[in-house]
């Protein structure tokens, strides 16, 4: 169902040759990405609400809980989100909340699976449902599109263009790669960390 919605094709899909259960939340990633996000996030809020968006099993949303945040999780996906709270199933490009409810949003490798001519919209709703002063992290790879790892293409000026065009104002930008490359769904591939403000 998820292939058909994004128009993806006759393509041999990656989740043929990686095995989500055996994905872990890199050591690297809560160190160097999430625990700096969610410091600044706390900076000016007790007890921020982040959206993440593309959550898959939740491991980004249970570290950033331990940190004092509240999550509401979001999917295309049922699967991932069965037995987790606080979990909504929708599109990145049409969100079920308010204006204004997040303190920040959290998106890691989420990018490529949306297509080109929804990217805008994205942005588009990511604008509107954070409050002023919110914050954005989107965390995606370099990439073509072109081998059977990867959906959509993902640039980091691509992506920060988009943003920008929507209103959003790059706090930071930054690189992160993963130190298992066993277990990360794109073995090991440096990804781009863009923080966007509104």
């Amino acid at each position: 169902t998820q292939k058909n919605l994004y128009g993806m094709g006759k393509a041999k899909h990656w989740w043929s040759s990686f095995n989500y259960d055996e994905a872990e939340l890199d050591s690297s990633y809560v160190s160097q990405v999430l625990e700096p996000f969610a410091e600044r996030l706390k900076m000016n809020i007790k007890a921020p609400v982040v959206l993440d968006l593309g959550v898959g099993k939740g491991e980004t949303s249970v570290m950033l809980q331990t940190k004092g945040l509240k999550t509401v999780k979001l999917d295309i996906s049922w699967n991932g989100l069965l037995g987790q709270d606080n979990s909504v199933v929708a599109t990145g490009w049409k969100l079920p909340f308010p204006d204004d409810s997040f303190d920040g949003i959290h998106s890691k490798d989420m990018m490529t699976h949306i297509p080109l001519k929804l990217r805008r919209k994205l942005f588009s709703e990511l604008y509107r449902v954070m409050k002023p002063g919110g914050i954005a992290l989107i965390c995606s790879a370099n990439e073509s599109g072109e081998d059977v790892l990867h959906q959509y293409p993902t640039y980091k000026n691509d992506l920060l263009t988009s943003g920008m065009e929507m209103g959003l104002i790059l706090e930071s930008s930054t690189d992160w790669k993963p130190t298992n490359k066993s277990k990360d769904w794109l073995w090991g591939k440096q990804r781009f960390v863009l923080e966007l403000k509104k």
